[in-house]
């Protein structure tokens, strides 16, 4: 019982870990990101809404997710820092859309196991992609080494572009 929107979500993983958005001539520069989890988001409400005996899932850690961004408000509010408020809302929604996305969307073990071995996936190639990286001095989208100092160190697109991050995701 494979839906649309974990497919959908399935491609997300791709722009969040491949990042073609940020290196592929037909994709650079567009919200691909954005675009699949608006996409994810609306084929999970409509595929929920046809199946009415199927809810949204109720867990308790629904509450500590709103809980969490609400602390992050107030976190502001208190210090009557409003612009800081409007930026961490910015910032923080993502999150808390994503969290909602990802436990509707993973509703069951095979759902799970395939996004999991998706992931583990995904995070090889970028493995292999930091194994061509230092081989060749650049990287598949054409990224140089991360230097500093002496020390060279691979890295890659967009959020891994830090190569501690990119670390702390292997």
């Amino acid at each position: 019982n494979t839906n649309m929107s974990f497919i959908i979500f399935l491609l997300y993983l791709i722009a969040t870990f491949i990042r073609p958005q940020e290196w592929v001539p037909f994709f650079f520069g567009k919200p691909l990101i954005l675009i699949l989890s608006i996409a994810t988001l609306v084929f999970l409400i409509f595929e929920r809404i046809s199946k009415k005996e199927e809810r949204l899932i109720k867990v308790p850690q629904n509450f500590l997710m709103l809980g969490l961004f609400f602390a992050v408000i107030m976190s502001h509010v208190a210090h009557t820092y409003f612009a800081g408020m409007i930026d961490s809302i910015k910032l923080f929604y993502v999150n808390v859309v994503l969290f909602f996305i990802i436990l509707n969307v993973i509703n069951t073990e095979r759902k799970f196991k395939i996004a999991l071995w998706f992931t583990v996936i995904l995070i090889t190639l970028m493995a292999i992609q930091g194994i061509y990286q230092f081989n060749h001095g650049f990287g598949w989208a054409g990224q140089a080494m991360h230097k500093e100092g002496e020390i060279s160190r691979i890295n890659w697109m967009g959020i891994f572009n830090d190569p501690n991050d990119l670390a702390l995701t292997f």
